[in-house]
């Protein structure tokens, strides 16, 4: 939050997606990256059709990425 309230929104979101690394399943973290780079989903009323859509595409993206058992956590990949 501290980032954010700096105004360093791309590094606060890469804090963010650190975290989420560790945890993939974490609806927090990925809420509060989507709030910082997308806030009027956030504003007056909550996009949750948006937030369907983007939860399914990064979850694609995951696991193109890492295949179907998830990504190795960043201590334990080689």
């Amino acid at each position: 939050m501290e980032l954010r309230n700096r105004g360093a929104i791309e590094e606060a979101a890469t804090a963010w997606r650190k975290a989420l690394r560790y945890d993939p399943d974490n609806f927090v973290i990925r809420k509060q990256i989507w709030a910082l780079l997308n806030p009027e989903r956030f504003s007056e009323q909550i996009d949750y059709a948006w937030q369907r859509e983007q939860l399914a595409r990064e979850r694609a993206a995951e696991a193109a990425e890492c295949g179907p058992d998830g990504c190795a956590l960043p201590s334990t990949s080689s």
